[in-house]
C-alpha cells in the first residue's frame, strides 16, 4: 500500500525563485533531488538517516505560477505502509518542508538591508 498526503500554499515570489527556495529546503532538510524540471522537483528522505523498519518518504514539488510575482506550490508525500507512523512522518515532513521553503523565499523575496551607518556621505 501507498500512503499519500498533500498540501498546497502559495509564495509571493516568481517561478525561478520559487523552485530555488524549493531546491534549497530539500538540500537544508538533508534530502536529495531525484528528479527536476522546470516546474517539479522530487525529494527523496536519504535512508541511511531513517530507522531501518521504516520506509522512506518521495516528496514531490509541484510549482504552478499563478502571476509574475506569486507561485502555487504543492507538496506531495508518499510512502509505502499505512498506519500511525506513516501519517505522523505524511505529516510532519512536508510540514517541516513548506515552513523551510517559505523562510527561503522569504529570505529571496526580501532585498538585504544596509546597516545603520554603512552608506558613505559626500562632503
Amino acid at each position: 500500500m501507498i500512503a499519500t498526503r498533500d498540501r498546497t500554499f502559495e509564495l509571493h515570489v516568481p517561478l525561478n525563485s520559487a523552485r530555488a527556495a524549493s531546491r534549497k529546503a530539500l538540500r537544508d532538510r538533508g534530502w536529495g533531488v531525484s528528479e527536476e524540471g522546470d516546474r517539479a522537483l522530487v525529494g527523496i528522505e536519504d535512508m541511511a538517516k531513517i530507522c531501518c523498519i521504516d520506509s522512506p518518504i518521495r516528496l514531490k514539488i509541484e510549482l504552478s505560477p499563478t502571476s509574475e510575482t506569486v507561485t502555487e506550490v504543492r507538496i506531495e508525500g508518499s510512502m509505502t505502509g499505512w498506519g500511525l507512523v506513516q501519517a505522523k512522518k505524511l505529516s510532519e515532513h512536508p510540514s517541516a518542508l513548506e515552513r523551510q521553503i517559505r523562510r527561503n523565499s522569504a529570505a529571496v523575496a526580501t532585498p538585504p538591508t544596509e546597516p545603520i551607518g554603512s552608506r558613505h556621505r559626500v562632503r
